[in-house]
């Protein structure tokens, strides 16, 4: 897993989507998740990115947004505009899966509350991010289903391969 956080550093709006992002705490929390769980970011200055850069960074976040099927149109621009404020304005953190995004923060979940960045990130640190838990509620349901000769972790790696 790899991390990709774009923003402009004096251009963050006061929004409930950036709600505890403070760039000197974000970058702290981004140290402590390389050496604690070696887990990379680059950091990219939205106000230095090309158009044409954001909007290839704003098709990979669409992509990871639609694969979990949350909506991110509004937290990054307007229904006529939706990518108006990527980055710039609303600072965005891409998840990656080696080539593949994953997941884009900030989002709104389905009640309507947006998850932040910091909250991610946080999250990232007391490595509860959700793979270890539903591994975890896999092998119980596994157990009450029966036996199968594998071991989620091993499954999913398997899945991986292929």
């Amino acid at each position: 897993m790899h991390l990709k956080l774009y923003y402009a550093e004096h251009d963050v709006m006061e929004v409930s989507e950036n709600r505890g992002f403070d760039p000197l705490n974000i970058h702290a929390l981004l140290s402590r998740l390389k050496e604690q769980h070696e887990i990379h970011c680059k950091v990219i200055d939205a106000a230095q990115c090309s158009a044409n850069e954001l909007n290839r960074a704003y098709e990979a976040a669409v992509k990871a947004a639609v694969w979990n099927r949350y909506p991110i149109r509004k937290v990054f621009g307007t229904n006529k505009s939706s990518a108006s404020f990527f980055g710039v304005g609303v600072p965005a953190l891409l998840v990656y899966e080696g080539e593949r995004p994953v997941h884009v923060f900030p989002h709104e979940e389905p009640g309507g509350d947006p998850i932040t960045i910091r909250d991610h990130l946080e999250k990232l640190l007391r490595g509860d991010a959700g793979g270890k838990e539903l591994a975890r509620r896999m092998d119980e349901l596994r157990t009450a289903i029966g036996p199968i000769g594998a071991t989620t972790s091993e499954l999913v790696r398997e899945g991986r391969r292929r």
